[in-house]
């Protein structure tokens, strides 16, 4: 889990200024480190139900989704709300069960 939060700060930044500076809709799919700290991924894809979707946390990378056309919610919890699967460090990636606590309305 993320213990500096300065530090996340700092990225995400860095996300948002990699956004400013690149037309994102232009970029091919699929990933491509952009700094040593930044790893950019880019997807096309149609957002599904709450159903269709599950969650997840990582302990070493933070998710910045930033979105470049149409629209989506992102829902969000606690982790305290949540229930931790076996984490996999090959992908950083824990799957977790639980309910929300917000909705976001991402418009573009």
């Amino acid at each position: 889990m993320m213990k500096r939060p300065m530090h996340f700060f700092r990225l995400c930044c860095s996300a948002l200024a990699y956004a400013r500076t690149h037309d994102l809709r232009a970029l091919p799919e699929g990933g491509r480190r952009s700094r040593d700290d930044l790893y950019v991924n880019i997807a096309h894809y149609m957002t599904g139900t709450r159903a269709e979707k599950i969650w997840e946390a990582h302990r070493i990378y933070a998710d910045v989704h930033i979105l470049a056309a149409g629209t989506e919610r992102i829902d969000v919890s606690a982790i305290e709300r949540m229930k931790m699967g076996d984490y996999d460090p090959a992908r950083d990636f824990i799957p977790q069960r639980g309910g929300r606590c917000k909705c976001s309305h991402a418009p573009r």
